[in-house]
């Protein structure tokens, strides 16, 4: 009677007009497409977009090229890119940057498929897509300007990648794939953050490939990119406009900059990740690590591995949503004044907002304040080796926390910049993209296993 009841119900379904439509991987992907351009429908030009608007009606392109490179960055090409779509009618920039918001979840999604299809994969990658904060990133310093240069670099990174990934399923990829693909990797690597990214992406993947003897034309492909990022990561470090803009960044806005020693640099830039990650409500940092709780409680039923791997999702859920708890905890250990100070303090000492002149804040001289820094460093330590135990494919074991830690390093890499407090969210999307990576890549973790179980039975 029961097996009846199903085969009416599959019946129904594969009768059913609406169910089919929804259940087609390639309906979420239209509802994100709608979402898109519901969004850039309002969109104009803001902020630094009306300087890039001005670059062309004085000058040409050639010479704006080496007045960049001269006077103000190595970032040439994205620049470039910047200025035409600025000079341009908007509507040009919104059907570009419409279509690369499209590309990216769309080549997540093909990274961990050959030609099947999956449809509950694809609504995952849609929702996690929806779940990253665009518009808050996106739009920091003028829509055309902050995607240009952050979103369109990482589509670009991601495309490079995307045709090597065919190549290693088995597919074909044609000569001029391949040509674009080279074409893209030197775009991406024009912006600094992203070729620090790509350049850990590609070399890890190089090694990994070379040491397991993977196919030869992937791995000549790949030192290749790895050639093209140092060599644009060279180039970085000798332009001459970037040193100047630093200058004239630390004068403007850091003058203390030169004051903070190495390891202070890079404590202000722990300092302001740990904010954003613990709490600051990231949805995407707390459903991974639910996740890896999930899947760990299907491999042990050890209760205390398993609240051992419940630890980073507590600590992340408590810091975001009721950091008070963290206050009554301490007020037994130490003062209540003392502990509501750390508490309180560690977000204005974390906090990556503006700020002009000398350093200020009144949390340097709270030791108990480096408790929480050092707690959060832990936990973040404890999650990547549990990232790691979660996955059962030997190399993606080791390239999904590899990716989240490179995410995180891009993110500190910008302790060595005078604009670390002036740059805003959109830093952090390298950081944010590798562990949307993760959780994608643990939701199919999941799905294979559940899959891998029902056969067994």
């Amino acid at each position: 009677m029961d097996n009846f009841k199903m085969d009416h119900v599959r019946n129904k379904i594969k009768t059913s007009k609406f169910i089919r439509l929804i259940w087609n991987p390639w309906f979420p992907f239209f509802c994100l497409f709608v979402f898109y351009g519901i969004i850039h429908l309002p969109m104009g030009l803001t902020k630094d977009d009306f300087y890039f608007q001005e670059v062309f009606h004085r000058t040409n392109v050639v010479a704006y090229f080496w007045e960049n490179w001269e006077l103000w960055s190595s970032r040439v090409l994205v620049s470039t890119v910047s200025a035409f779509f600025c000079f341009v009618p908007i509507i040009f920039w919104k059907i570009v940057n419409l279509f690369i918001c499209m590309s990216i979840p769309y080549m997540c999604y093909r990274f961990l498929l050959k030609k099947e299809q999956n449809i509950p994969l694809a609504y995952v990658v849609c929702v996690l897509t929806v779940c990253y904060p665009y518009q808050d990133q996106m739009t920091s310093a003028g829509n055309v300007v902050t995607t240009t240069f952050y979103y369109w670099t990482l589509a670009a990174g991601l495309f490079s990648v995307y045709y090597l990934n065919r190549v290693r399923m088995g597919l074909k990829v044609t000569k001029i794939q391949y040509v674009f693909s080279l074409l893209a990797t030197i775009f991406a690597c024009n912006f600094e953050q992203t070729n620090l990214f790509f350049i850990f992406v590609y070399v890890f993947v190089a090694v990994i490939f070379t040491f397991y003897k993977k196919n030869k034309s992937v791995l000549r492909a790949l030192w290749t990119q790895v050639i093209i990022a140092s060599i644009s990561l060279l180039v970085i470090f000798i332009c001459p406009g970037n040193a100047n803009r630093n200058e004239m960044a630390i004068a403007g806005i850091f003058p203390d900059f030169y004051m903070l020693g190495f390891f202070k640099k890079l404590e202000i830039a722990y300092t302001a990740t740990m904010y954003r990650v613990f709490l600051k409500g990231e949805i995407l940092f707390v459903i991974l690590t639910l996740l890896i709780f999930i899947l760990a409680c299907s491999k042990t039923k050890s209760k205390k591995t398993r609240a051992l791997y419940l630890v980073p999702f507590l600590i992340t859920g408590t810091f975001s949503y009721d950091r008070e708890i963290w206050f009554r905890l301490l007020s037994k250990i130490i003062p209540s004044q003392i502990a509501q100070l750390s508490v309180n303090e560690f977000s204005l000492f974390s906090s990556d907002a503006p700020m002009k002149g000398s350093i200020s804040f009144v949390s340097y001289d709270n030791p108990v304040t480096y408790f929480f820094l050092i707690l959060f460093g832990i936990v973040a330590v404890l999650l990547l080796a549990e990232l790691y135990s979660v996955i059962s494919d030997p190399i993606a074991r080791c390239f999904i926390p590899f990716l989240v830690f490179a995410g995180f390093a891009t993110r500190m890499s910008l302790s060595l910049s005078s604009t670390i407090w002036f740059s805003g969210s959109r830093t952090y999307l390298y950081f944010d993209f590798s562990i949307l990576i993760a959780v994608l890549y643990l939701c199919y973790e999941g799905k294979v296993r559940s899959y891998e179980k029902t056969v067994v039975a």
